[in-house]
């Protein structure tokens, strides 16, 4: 069984937020990276969407170099489906797909591990459609699942049909109530030791954007949770383990 590190030193208090926090392992694999598409993501271009810190590998989105190696390593070691809370144009998606694509591959094809599915849900029908088109050629796209839906129905729909998720990456509305009503489902969402991630934790605009309080309902209503520990923050993201 593969060791993990807990990068409790990463934590971010309220005044620290827009300190985005290096990659560091939460898998305790031999080298820095995985394998060589791990290891691109900390070396890719950057500047998409006119961002200087947004990667650029092809499809527009928001994340860092720092988010997508943590995406890769998250979904690359996941047991059990991925479920993704805002698809956007498909950027993280795509990475989470080559993760488990290069799983496969790098353990000879096993056919243990070509089992698990991203399930990524988009209310925007133009992003989602945009996705669709960027991501079917990706590796691992077969894998993927895309709905277009509120992700509060579908969220619903997957917990009345027992379905349960190794990870969880939660990207979409980031306002407080909508991101506080995921934090209440995560007991009925993740199997015992699943992970989830929140993206845009770190961001400052929690502090001065009324519709970016992602910090904030994951302080109120998951930090307190004794079912929850947290694993590290890297990049604008943070990770948590679900332990009961």
């Amino acid at each position: 069984m593969i060791l993990l590190n807990k990068n409790y030193e990463s934590w971010i208090s309220l005044e620290q937020l827009g300190q985005a926090r290096p990659y560091k392992k939460t898998f305790c694999f031999d080298n820095d990276f995985i394998n060589e598409n791990h290891k691109k993501y900390s070396e890719c271009k950057t500047g998409r969407l006119n961002n200087p810190i947004c990667i650029d590998i092809g499809i527009d989105g928001w994340l860092q170099r720092t988010d997508a190696l943590k995406l890769y390593e998250m979904a690359y070691y996941t047991s059990g489906n991925i479920l993704e809370l805002g698809t956007n144009r498909g950027l993280s998606a795509s990475i989470m797909a080559q993760a488990l694509f290069d799983r496969y591959k790098d353990f000879n094809n096993d056919p243990a591990l070509n089992i698990f599915k991203i399930y990524t849900v988009e209310i925007d029908k133009a992003f989602y459609d945009k996705a669709i088109e960027n991501l079917k050629s990706v590796p691992g796209s077969g894998l993927i699942r895309q709905e277009c839906c509120n992700a509060d129905f579908f969220i619903e729909d997957l917990i009345i049909t027992g379905e349960k998720f190794g990870f969880i990456f939660v990207d979409h509305d980031h306002d407080y109530n909508h991101t506080k009503d995921v934090i209440l489902r995560l007991d009925r969402l993740l199997l015992k030791d699943g992970f989830v991630l929140f993206h845009d934790y770190i961001d400052p605009m929690n502090l001065t954007n009324p519709g970016v309080k992602v910090y904030q309902a994951v302080r109120d209503f998951l930090i307190t949770n004794e079912n929850f520990e947290f694993f590290g923050c890297f990049g604008c993201t943070a990770l948590f383990r679900k332990i009961k």
